[in-house]
């Protein structure tokens, strides 16, 4: 595996966000101190790896970028060292796969999740924002059971079961093949059954007509833009539309993506840097 760390002295630039995504769009780590901001990048390929340090010592020539090689480890033990249980809203706890064995008694609804090597621990904040955002849509009754969703890059297939366990029903689809076999692996640990179907692919792959209540896309701001006129295009007109993995320095633009194609009312949900974004009923 190779590392590559970007370190700024105070914070990064602007644009370095819209360079990590078009170099890495598997994404990227980061983290800030008082005096450092520092973003990490991992790759399995050494000239993948040269390749990027270049354009970012190009491109970003006041930062400063290293790299160095790391043994591999085995992914499907190793994560287990940092899985600790998560907490969101007052509705979900996420817990590792092995908890399963000896429940412990919790007025939050469990989700196991044994992410392998797909998207979606619950750890990330731009998985908390949406199952944040999904339990209040369900507490404020504009999710009502039964309504049928679309969760487009499902990665772990996290918020599928959330959805499944609030009584909706939908697809989760994902154009990675890993991460579709990891999501029937959770899907079964959670007993979600035929309430959350799972396929490899993308919009593409949807039949011209089919709609949704509810729309969840935890992706990125790039592709989250590019998609708007296809992804609405497969929303009920009264439905919800709830997006993240969006960086608040980005999020008006995904905002005027969207409300291009139709009127929205739109509440934005903030935790440290990321963005969620819940695009409700059209206004009158």
């Amino acid at each position: 595996m190779y590392i590559i760390q970007v370190l700024a002295r105070t914070d990064f630039p602007d644009d370095l966000h819209l360079t990590l995504e078009r170099l890495a769009p598997w994404g990227w780590e980061e983290n800030r101190t008082t005096d450092q901001a520092r973003a990490v990048i991992h790759c399995q390929q050494e000239e993948e790896a040269r390749r990027i340090r270049r354009v970012l010592e190009t491109t970003h020539p006041f930062l400063t970028v290293q790299t160095h090689q790391q043994e591999v480890k085995d992914w499907s033990t190793a994560w287990q060292d940092f899985f600790t249980p998560v907490h969101i809203h007052d509705k979900f706890i996420i817990l590792p796969a092995w908890e399963q064995a000896s429940p412990k008694p919790s007025r939050r609804i469990p989700l196991y999740i044994e992410p392998g090597m797909a998207f979606g621990t619950g750890h990330h904040p731009s998985t908390q924002l949406c199952l944040r955002a999904l339990a209040e849509l369900r507490d404020s009754g504009e999710v009502r059971p039964g309504s049928s969703f679309l969760d487009l890059g499902t990665g772990s297939g996290i918020l599928g079961i959330a959805a499944v366990q609030m009584d909706l029903h939908g697809l989760g689809l994902d154009s990675d093949p890993v991460a579709v076999r990891n999501g029937t692996r959770n899907r079964s640990l959670n007993k979600a059954g035929d309430s959350l179907l799972l396929g490899t692919g993308d919009l593409d792959c949807l039949k011209q007509g089919l709609s949704f209540d509810l729309i969840l896309a935890n992706i990125l701001s790039r592709p989250l833009i590019e998609m708007a006129p296809s992804l609405v295009s497969y929303l009920k007109p009264s439905g919800v539309l709830l997006l993240s993995g969006i960086l608040r320095e980005q999020e008006e633009k995904v905002i005027q993506a969207y409300r291009r194609q139709r009127s929205w009312c739109v509440k934005v949900l903030h935790q440290e840097e990321w963005s969620g974004l819940i695009f409700s009923r059209e206004t009158r």
